[in-house]
């Protein structure tokens, strides 16, 4: 049997193409045209039918019966203790008076308060690296900068000072907060 795909060949190839009219242009045109009115107009008739049953929701809640107001929530919190933000005059460390305070050297306890406060009343730093971020999404741009050179050393060792600073005085806080709590147990 022979193969039919060199005859269907032929018989394309001899059948003359036929132009597409202007009439068939205009057609499709037409319908691709009806076609995105038809969607439009259900995104617009889904939309409608979303805003009046909002608009019944809202009616239907301002119909409804009124709540009645509930009380401030600072009426049903209970007082903070009166001797939790007390603070010595010899050491001026907080959670103690001077008659309970028992630092061995007042001044240097003053000190580190006063060390404290400071850093912790002055802005932080961010720890965003020191070297800018570029703002363009993709760094293969032709019109990109070229890419910023990476932090010196000497400023990741300022991070790693004030990190072991910081934690330094996380443990001195945790060690006074536990010997706080040691002096105010009661003893047996």
């Amino acid at each position: 049997m022979a193969d039919p795909a060199p005859e269907y060949l032929a018989a394309i190839a001899s059948t003359p193409a036929q132009p597409a009219t202007l009439k068939t242009l205009f057609d499709w045109t037409f319908r691709v045209i009806k076609a995105l009115a038809a969607v439009v107009l259900l995104g617009l008739e889904d939309h409608n039918n979303d805003l009046h049953q909002l608009d019944a929701r809202i009616t239907h809640l301002e119909n409804a019966a009124p709540v009645p107001p509930v009380p401030s929530s600072s009426s049903t919190q209970q007082p903070q203790p009166p001797g939790s933000r007390r603070r010595c005059q010899r050491c001026h460390a907080l959670g103690h008076d001077t008659d309970s305070c028992r630092t061995k050297d007042p001044a240097v306890m003053k000190k580190r308060v006063a060390k404290n406060a400071k850093a912790r009343n002055q802005p932080r730093k961010s720890a965003a690296p020191s070297f800018p971020i570029p703002s363009y999404p993709y760094s293969f741009s032709p019109y990109a900068p070229p890419p910023a050179p990476p932090p010196a050393a000497d400023s990741l060792n300022a991070m790693i000072v004030d990190a072991s600073e910081l934690r330094r005085r996380a443990t001195q806080s945790a060690r006074d907060r536990k010997r706080f709590r040691r002096s105010q147990a009661p003893s047996t």
